[in-house]
């Protein structure tokens, strides 16, 4: 018994060691999973989070920036029709719709000058309006002075006349000072009708 004892091997140191070999082994390329599988759910969280933030950001600036201008209606162009050339046997000739649109924008054009010409015409109307209205007040201030001034004179005429007495009231004649301001009451009188008078018609 101690013979066969002594001559057969032993396995079990062996296996130990292989399999805590294999079991550490093991636990290492877990480990090593379990690392490389937290940093890319780390990455990938980022990723996602770097995204949404991206699209908050646009769309809060698509909500402030202000709404696109309206685009104008687009003009339809012309349909091709033909024309009957002078020639009866001659084959039928199109409207290029380029040439439409052309003449279009030449029509246009027009339109827009004819525009611009009539309101500078009606600017030079309205100022010329002005002009005469305040030519039309200084005339009515001329026209209001010579007449004080009229009555002045009237009044000192019928002064003088009281002055005088009934008889040169009633000869009508007076003092030569009283003749001179009649006089220059007439001459002022009709200066003021003719100030006030409109202008012939051109």
């Amino acid at each position: 018994m101690e013979t066969r004892s002594s001559n057969s091997t032993n396995y079990w140191p062996g296996f130990v060691d292989a399999m805590s070999t294999m079991v550490l082994a093991m636990i290492f390329i877990v480990l090593v999973l379990a690392l490389a599988l937290g940093i890319y759910s780390i990455l990938a969280a980022q990723s996602i989070a770097d995204r949404m933030t991206a699209e908050a950001v646009a769309e809060a600036l698509r909500d402030a920036s202000p709404p696109p201008p309206a685009v104008p209606p687009q003009p339809v162009p012309a349909v091709p029709f033909a024309i009957p050339a002078d020639d009866p046997g001659a084959p039928g000739q199109t409207v290029d719709p380029a040439d439409t649109m052309l003449a279009l924008l030449v029509e246009r054009d027009q339109l827009r000058a004819e525009i611009v010409e009539l309101r500078a015409a009606l600017e030079l109307a309205m100022a010329e309006r002005a002009a005469a209205e305040a030519r039309v007040a200084e005339l009515e201030a001329a026209l209001a002075a010579k007449e004080a001034e009229l009555a002045a004179l009237r009044a000192a005429r019928e002064a003088e006349r009281v002055q005088t007495g009934p008889g040169a009231a009633a000869d009508g004649t007076g003092s030569p000072e009283l003749q001179a301001a009649q006089a220059i009451a007439d001459r002022m009188t009709a200066e003021a009708l003719r100030d006030a008078s409109p202008p012939p018609p051109a």
